[in-house]
């Protein structure tokens, strides 16, 4: 398992490699206008769709998702870093769905698409985030060992997080797991069967069909650093916390609840948001919870709060700052560039 120093030498390298491939990009990018080879110019224009918006044009057709797409996303992060091209595209009642790439980081399994040939975006309404997803209906699983394991999705809007690159493309990028956080094994065959595909919460604009993918993929446990903590006051524990390159999580554990009008809460801070809780989402079970926080949020250390709170309470969302730490049975900081303090 590799340091903490290890990773973030290797983030800032490959972030300097990325930006210096996007200079190379814009440099790259010439218009030519050649008179009189307007047939020539025409034929041109269609083989390389150069018709399209500049945006859409850019776009590599194979592996390029993640690269348009991972700076406007919840969970933001160098992906391109990390993930392979796939790049197999499966086409059903006038709709092309490219898997573009695949990254594991041997806990959660980031999946690029980009899904072109009908107009979805104008059923949508601007301004609402939400509403600007795509969500598909069909089996999701991994195979390894002659086993299967079915997959879950995970995001704060649901289905495909992206956006419209033109009128009829989209680029959108899904975050999938295993049941209680399992890890993934080592090597394994992802399995995507789509069966229904259009926006999010609205069925009736659902288009059917059949897509299906299934491809070879791999478990990159070495982009990943576990912080075992086992900060504990009265049963409550803040237990440990895994760093991906794209998600931090964190996990905790409390007396077995048999009163569901109480429930227990994880609330973090970090030094780019001393104030400001981060936004993560979670699974809360009878004894254990797990909290997943952006790391595009955390720079140089996470605080975390654990505490009980009323689930019909007007302070039920944990109130600020203040009341969060007065009301924490359990709290840590933890120093993300030297280490546990």
């Amino acid at each position: 398992m590799k340091t903490y120093e290890e990773m973030a030498d290797s983030v800032f390298r490959r972030v300097d490699e990325y930006q210096t491939r996007q200079k190379k990009r814009r440099r790259n990018i010439i218009i030519r206008t050649v008179a009189g080879v307007a047939f020539l110019f025409l034929v041109l224009a269609v083989s390389l769709n150069l018709f399209k918006p500049i945006l859409a044009r850019e776009l590599p057709l194979v592996g390029g998702a993640f690269t348009y797409i991972q700076d406007k996303l919840t969970y933001a992060g160098l992906y391109d870093n990390y993930a392979y091209q796939v790049g197999e595209t499966a086409s059903d009642k006038g709709i092309d769905i490219t898997l573009s790439e695949v990254y594991c980081d041997g806990t959660y399994l980031y999946v690029s698409f980009v899904v072109d040939g009908i107009d979805f975006k104008r059923e949508l309404v601007d301004g609402n985030l939400s509403n600007f997803q795509l969500d598909y209906s069909g089996n999701t699983y991994i195979t390894a060992n002659n086993k299967i394991n079915n997959l879950s999705g995970e995001g704060f809007w649901g289905g495909l997080e992206g956006e419209f690159i033109d009128e009829d493309t989209f680029v959108g990028v899904e975050i999938l797991h295993l049941e209680n956080e399992t890890p993934f094994p080592e090597n394994f065959k992802l399995n995507i069967d789509i069966t229904a595909i259009g926006p999010l919460n609205t069925k009736s604009k659902m288009v059917l069909g059949n897509w299906g993918f299934s491809v070879d993929a791999v478990s990159n446990e070495d982009d990943v650093v576990i912080y075992e903590i086992g900060e504990a006051k009265n049963g409550y524990s803040i237990d440990k916390v895994v760093v991906s390159p794209i998600i931090m999580t964190v996990y905790v554990s409390y007396p077995q609840i048999d009163n569901y009008d109480v429930i227990n809460a994880i609330d973090c801070f970090s030094n780019l948001q001393p104030s400001e809780r981060i936004l993560s989402s979670g699974l809360y079970y009878t004894d254990h919870a797990i909290a997943r926080v952006p790391a595009k949020f955390v720079s140089d250390y996470l605080e975390i709060y654990l505490y009980k709170t009323d689930r019909y309470s007007e302070e039920s969302d944990g109130g600020g700052r203040e009341d969060i730490e007065q009301h924490a049975i359990v709290s840590y900081r933890l120093v993300l560039n030297n280490g546990i303090e």
